[in-house]
């Protein structure tokens, strides 16, 4: 039996996924088995480069010669043949430079593949763990936590309807030959679809809705406060990605917002800035960061494959943003659209922030993260 496999839109019509047409007018591709198992070999182990959820990843050629990345269904479950409408889904809606685009797909009785553009870099987790590799310098790393950021506030401030990935890690940051980042893997993204959004308080830390004045004041934030920090639209949803990796109040609650993302990049950016997996940290790990930048010791947080090729004070302050991000509480964490401008407004020349120039009250009272009250580092966005 061949699977008729159709989406709904956005207007409530359904569609054959054969006549997809994404953002750029481009038609989505229908392979057959057939053209699929001749580009992989017969999905052959030596093409294999990875799995996931989902299923395995074969390297593949196409009759013209491109070389292409196949993900193949595991196994036909109603949880993976959401995750694969998902990602069909979302191909229709999101096109941009640093979000993997879907070249076409395969559903035949019970197989299910998705067709990518083969990136030459792998991931991004894979070159910060293979040490046989030449480490990625200083400056691709920056190229990185900025066109990550790109791709991420485009899916939520520019997509219509916008889409939260929930799965934003290492492991889903792609490299081609420029080493330019891509984020992928959109299995477990959730759109936010109108009939579904909550309009509420979805804010503040586990259990409260907002966060005083005198709070406020204690621990002056990066950003302007603004009721946009505090209040934002939710799905209710069950919770998906990585164990242990997410947003404290999204695996206590399942109320997932767009600061869901922003706190996963905050652990990418983590770990991008160290090289050390996640969970190297254990749940101590911020704690662990800010003392070592309280005690001026910058190089004990930074990869040591850098060799100490870097310059301090944008480590410094990338460190402070990943740590902002990764904020517990998500009415701290700054949306995408706002990361982007700390780093590529706020990140060059000298910080003459710096903490090395604060008094010591000022170092006491105030996190890590935040940067002093000055009428320099004052933002509009």
């Amino acid at each position: 039996m061949v699977f008729n496999f159709r989406i709904l839109s956005f207007s409530g019509a359904t569609r054959e996924v054969g006549r997809t047409v994404d953002n750029t007018g481009n038609q989505l591709r229908r392979f057959s088995l057939i053209e699929l198992q001749v580009a992989t070999r017969n999905f052959d182990h030596e093409n294999w480069l990875g799995e996931g959820s989902f299923g395995v990843v074969y390297r593949g050629r196409l009759a013209d010669g491109s070389l292409v990345a196949v993900k193949r269904l595991r196994e036909l479950s109603e949880d993976s043949e959401r995750q694969f409408q998902t990602e069909v889904e979302v191909a229709s809606i999101v096109h941009h430079p640093n979000l993997l685009c879907l070249i076409g797909y395969c559903n035949v009785e019970k197989e299910r593949l998705l067709v990518y553009p083969f990136m030459v870099n792998r991931s991004l987790d894979f070159l910060l763990r293979q040490k046989a590799f030449q480490p990625l310098d200083w400056p691709i790393r920056m190229r990185i936590a900025s066109g990550v950021a790109r791709g991420m506030a485009h899916m939520h401030d520019q997509c219509h309807p916008s889409i939260i990935h929930r799965d934003v890690s290492c492991s889903n940051i792609l490299l081609n030959a420029d080493f330019k980042p891509v984020v992928g893997d959109f299995g477990l993204a959730r759109i936010m679809h109108e009939r579904d959004i909550v309009v509420g308080n979805a804010g503040g830390s586990i259990g409260c809705g907002s966060v005083s004045a005198a709070e406020v004041g204690k621990h002056p934030p990066l950003l302007p406060i603004s009721p946009q920090l505090y209040q934002d639209t939710y799905v209710y949803t069950a919770v998906r990605g990585h164990i242990g990796y997410g947003a404290p109040e999204y695996i206590s609650t399942g109320k997932c917002t767009r600061k869901v993302d922003v706190y996963l990049y905050g652990n990418m950016l983590l770990e991008l800035i160290s090289g050390r997996p996640f969970f190297h940290f254990s749940g101590l790990r911020n704690d662990w960061i800010s003392r070592c930048m309280n005690e001026n010791m910058l190089k004990r947080v930074v990869d040591p494959t850098l060799q100490g090729n870097y310059l301090p004070e944008e480590a410094e302050r990338l460190v402070r943003l990943a740590l902002l991000c990764a904020d517990d509480d998500p009415s701290v964490r700054p949306k995408m659209s706002e990361v982007i401008l700390l780093l590529e407004n706020r990140l060059h020349g000298p910080d003459h922030s710096s903490r090395s120039s604060w008094s010591q009250s000022e170092c006491d009272s105030t996190p890590y993260y935040s940067f002093p009250p000055s009428p320099s580092l004052e933002m509009a966005i």
